[in-house]
């Protein structure tokens, strides 16, 4: 297939968002698998530095993001992209089923092939999706969603566990590599994004190698029903970018003592620093 005419990657963004329109012509959504449902694939080339494709949905104030999370499934929390601009936190709310491509974009957090940006347009900001390198015909399209507590990687990593454990103690040594200490917070439900219950960001710092003379930290991955919990009565703090304090975390494990039973005041603290870091770094 020949390539396309290239023209200005901000432009072709811009274009493509103020008339809401995919390319349809070099993209196609395919059904992948019962583990990640529905994916978005290349039809065409695309160079790196393209425009791809704009994650499409209502642009909410944080006051009415907060009010649909408490409404909302966990299958549609999702699709709403938290994001931080003007000093405020926004959000793109890509619940409602329709035909948009850029909802349906997986995750990859080891290999990306596209990274999100802000595109902003007559004062309104938009997120569009541009190619990190050339992307063939063929190829999935996927960005890095950021974060740990992804259903779908815990899997992954719990499978790549087990085929570690049938090597070696020696073959284990040679082979180690340090987990990205990513924070939080999109991908596949069955019918087109992997289920969890929080929203987007990007990975921003990586775990230290270990010291001589030092054992290493390890750092106890977020459970689902620990990030409800938390969520149910910080996500304030989160969206208005305010880091609590020891009484306000000690009321939530006083609220939560069930889920959050594993957890400290402390640990709450840098959660919520941490998802507010990844919202001002996310685009």
């Amino acid at each position: 297939m020949s390539r396309r005419s290239r023209k200005p990657p901000l432009q072709d963004a811009i274009e493509h968002a103020v008339k809401a329109l995919d390319k349809t012509a070099a993209l196609e959504v395919r059904y992948i698998n019962s583990f990640k449902g529905r994916g978005v694939f290349a039809k065409a080339h695309f160079r790196k530095g393209d425009f791809v494709v704009e994650y499409r949905g209502e642009l909410i104030h944080s006051e009415e993001s907060l009010r649909r999370r408490r409404a909302y499934h966990s299958r549609c929390v999702v699709f709403m992209f938290d994001f931080y601009w003007q000093e405020k936190t926004w959000c793109v709310d890509a619940a409602r089923e329709d035909d948009s491509l850029g909802r349906l974009v997986n995750d990859d957090h080891e290999n990306p092939n596209c990274k999100m940006k802000r595109v902003i347009n007559e004062g309104k900001p938009h997120l569009c999706l541009f190619a990190l390198r050339d992307i063939n015909a063929g190829e999935e399209i996927s960005y890095d969603y950021g974060g740990t507590d992804w259903p779908w990687r815990k899997q992954i990593l719990v499978t790549e566990s087990r085929v570690t454990s049938n090597v070696s103690s020696n073959e284990r040594q040679e082979n180690v590599t340090t987990e990205p200490d990513v924070i939080h917070s999109d991908a596949a439900t069955p019918e087109g994004h992997h289920d969890t219950s929080t929203s987007r960001s990007l990975q921003v710092t990586a775990k230290k190698g270990k010291r001589a003379g030092h054992q290493p930290f390890k750092r106890r991955m977020w459970e689902k029903q620990e990030i409800l919990a938390v969520e149910k009565h910080m996500m304030s703090f989160i969206t208005s970018c305010r880091v609590p304090g020891k009484s306000d975390c000690d009321k939530c494990l006083e609220l939560e003592k069930v889920a959050l039973k594993n957890r400290n005041w402390l640990g709450i603290k840098f959660y919520i620093k941490n998802r507010i870091t990844a919202l001002k770094n996310k685009v």
